[in-house]
């Protein structure tokens, strides 16, 4: 292999005697990249007998066989700290994204400025043979020669990786389509190569587009693969053309193998970002359901909690109403009768006045309870009515806490369960006021809109704590916040001069 890329790069000279593009250091780059270290001084020696063998046949006016076979072995014992790094890196990465191609490019063309270099500082290989001058313009052609044969090697070497990872299977037609396209691009380039200058100049800029349609087009091997076929159909039309016509394609060979290889690169971390979007979104939809299926499951948990806590609630207050009620009843009447007896003296019909104002006093108190944990007016009235009437405001007023109202009367339309919400959310807000607000003034606003009930309760006293905010809800207010997720409602704290609860609920149809 050395010896064939070897003899095939002297049919590009572009400087007579001195500069060629020089395809072996591609190889000799792949060939350590992948080889084990226990190989390397084998392929030194393989190398140096090829390289040697290649001035012996060309003839060489500078080194015999011996001289170039050491000078092979110095060029590439000077590569090898390079190949290890890059091998080290490659390991690391993904070979198949865009940082493993700009990591090959990026240390193959260092190796190439490492081994040249040495030999450039040192003073050896064709560089005492050099007008002091002209070294450096020299040093930067050796460098540029050997970009093409570089390149292709990391472009084959991309390939390789690809047939042996792609489970693609090749058809009858995939073949004969890929014939077809590359029966007609190489019948483009020969016509414009042998035309004119013109054409050719025309040629250099037109052969950047196959390469980046083939890729847009196919998948991103095709980029590769179109620029690699591109530079061998030019590299067999140069074969021992003038060195100025080389030196006019050389760029263009080197921009195309770049081209092929970031595009490449590019589309396949993009195929690579979009499978982790696409299989992300799978996630986060499996995710989504679970927890869509998990609300549903604390919507019908919060129902049944409420629905359980106004059984419950049903019952005390139907207790309250048959036993209690009627017990203070008859210890009413028993008071009544016992103030008619006329054997009482003064002392006792004292104390038995006194008795019938507790009794009366607890009746008012039972009586309260009993319609704060069920209040019949909801149904007998309507909520629009029990919100603006009494049995908030009154409760208020007796704590000096002025009460204020802004109610639609279409919430009487509302289902039994959405008005039963409502009116505990405001109970609690009440509550809350009277308990914890120091508030002298608070105010309810409740409108009806097209497919949602807005509930706004505020106060002008001190406010929510804010660790009542920033942790769990407690108490009234977690009673507010399962009411709205029985309701799929939405729920709002914050302090505005005053504690403000802000409810949204969705109204059924």
């Amino acid at each position: 292999m050395e010896f064939s890329f070897f003899t095939a790069s002297f049919g590009y000279s572009v400087v007579t005697d001195f500069a060629i593009w020089y395809f072996p250091l591609g190889f000799h780059f792949i060939l350590f990249l992948v080889l084990p270290f226990k190989f390397w001084p084998t392929a030194l020696i393989a190398l140096g007998i090829g390289a040697g063998l290649t001035m012996y046949n060309q003839g060489s006016i500078y080194y015999d066989w011996l001289k170039h076979f050491l000078l092979t072995l110095t060029i590439s014992i000077h590569t090898l700290p390079v190949v290890f790094i890059a091998q080290k890196m490659i390991q690391k990465l993904d070979i198949f994204s865009l940082k493993a191609i700009v990591t090959l490019v990026l240390f193959g063309m260092l190796s190439r400025l490492t081994n040249i270099g040495f030999h450039f500082l040192s003073n050896t290989s064709v560089y005492d043979k050099i007008p002091v001058n002209e070294k450096f313009g020299m040093f930067l052609q050796h460098n540029i020669a050997a970009y093409p044969g570089i390149l292709m090697a990391i472009s084959v070497y991309f390939l390789y990786q690809w047939y042996r990872h792609s489970t693609l299977k090749f058809t009858r037609n995939m073949l004969a389509s890929t014939i077809r396209l590359a029966v007609a691009l190489t019948t483009l380039i020969v016509l414009l190569f042998s035309i004119s200058v013109t054409s050719q100049n025309i040629l250099q800029l037109v052969l950047i587009l196959p390469i980046i349609w083939f890729g847009y087009r196919y998948r991103w091997v095709a980029s590769i693969v179109s620029a690699l076929w591109i530079n061998l159909v030019l590299l067999v039309l140069l074969y021992n053309t003038s060195p100025e016509q080389l030196v006019a394609f050389q760029p263009f060979i080197v921009c195309y193998f770049l081209i092929g290889l970031v595009t490449a690169g590019l589309q396949i971390d993009h195929n690579t970002i979009y499978e982790s979007l696409q299989k992300h979104q799978t996630q986060l939809k499996f995710k989504y359901h679970e927890l869509s299926q998990t609300k549903q499951q604390l919507q019908s948990m919060a129902k049944e909690i409420i629905a359980v806590q106004e059984i419950e609630k049903k019952n005390v207050s139907q207790e309250l109403h048959d036993d209690v009620g009627q017990n203070i009843t008859a210890l009413r009447l028993a008071i009544t009768m016992l103030e008619k007896n006329e054997k009482l003296t003064v002392q006792d019909k004292h104390s038995v006045h006194e008795l019938k104002i507790m009794t009366d006093e607890i009746y008012s108190n039972a009586y309260d309870l009993m319609y704060w944990l069920r209040p019949r007016m909801v149904d007998d009235l309507g909520l629009s009515a029990t919100l603006t009437g009494h049995f908030f405001s009154l409760k208020l007023t007796q704590n000096n806490i002025e009460y204020s109202h802004q109610v639609s009367t279409s919430v009487d339309q509302l289902n039994d369960t959405i008005k039963i919400a409502i009116f505990r959310i405001v109970q609690e807000c009440v509550n809350n006021v009277i308990e914890h607000s120091q508030a002298t003034q608070c105010h309810i606003n409740l409108h009806l809109y097209a497919s949602i009930i807005k509930l706004e309760f505020f106060d002008n006293g001190i406010g929510f704590n804010q660790n009542i905010l920033d942790q769990p809800l407690r108490g009234g207010l977690f009673n507010i916040h399962n009411n709205m997720l029985a309701l799929n409602g939405k729920l709002s704290l914050s302090n505005e001069e005053g504690a403000r609860v802000y409810v949204e609920l969705p109204i059924e149809r």
